[in-house]
């Protein structure tokens, strides 16, 4: 009797706008991959379902030529739209690869990290920071948009980093957290072990910091609803 729900009916049933069936769930996929879509599709029609897939559009957008075999390609994503089982959502435009912090040639994460100009040998100051991160949030929303004619209302962090990682810069979860406000009504972010798991309403939020549960390979169906089970009254995001 379970049933997945669409981002925008998630996204009105956290601002407390709609109600929602006891059994929904918001299913999402990460990176816009290909073996993510084409093993799913068929399962999500069988089943009348639809689900989220966070687009890297850095990776799948742009000539087709250059797209790599890994990640899926606008007209693919189009393809996936066009079904009508699929949202299409933003996982940011250059932040999956990593990138040099520190004279030493250490590598960090894109978000989460002042990163090492290395044409100027020194690394970026926090205002360079800010513009940087500010960059990627619209630049990878603008992208989606504008190649599929879409509303993006939310952001994936790549590697679930939103700062609360960072090896250089401990003022970047502070920095992340206000920029992204100005940009996405909606962030997800994976959590892990004991803590809590639950989306509530929240309707006088001004931007929704959404927990994601990331379903691992070795769960059974019972595992699955033991989780589901514990949040049953609320939507649960999943992460696969």
């Amino acid at each position: 009797g379970w049933q997945t729900v669409s981002i925008e009916d998630f996204y009105a049933f956290m601002k407390g706008e709609k109600n929602l069936p006891e059994k929904s769930f918001l299913l999402t996929f990460d990176d816009g991959r290909k073996d993510s879509y084409y093993p799913v599709d068929p399962i999500l029609k069988a089943l009348d379902y639809r689900a989220i897939m966070f687009v890297i559009s850095g990776r799948s957008l742009g000539d087709e030529k250059e797209v790599s075999p890994f990640h899926l390609s606008s007209s693919e994503l189009k393809r996936m739209q066009k079904s009508g089982r699929w949202d299409l959502q933003s996982h940011g435009r250059d932040d999956h690869d990593f990138y040099k912090i520190n004279t030493s040639g250490d590598n960090g994460h894109f978000l989460s990290n002042k990163l090492w100009l290395q044409d100027e040998q020194r690394i970026e100051t926090s205002e360079e920071f800010k513009t940087r991160i500010y960059s990627d949030f619209v630049n990878s929303k603008n992208d989606l948009e504008n190649t599929f004619g879409i509303k993006v209302i939310s952001f994936a962090y790549p590697f679930g980093d939103f700062g609360q990682n960072s090896i250089n810069f401990p003022e970047a979860k502070n920095i992340i957290l206000d920029t992204i406000k100005s940009v996405y009504p909606m962030s997800f972010y994976q959590v892990w072990g004991g803590n809590p798991k639950t989306n509530y309403p929240q309707s006088d939020s001004e931007h929704l910091f959404i927990k994601r549960i990331n379903v691992k390979p070795q769960w059974n169906a019972d595992d699955l609803l033991t989780v589901s089970e514990n949040s049953r009254d609320k939507t649960l995001p999943r992460q696969d």
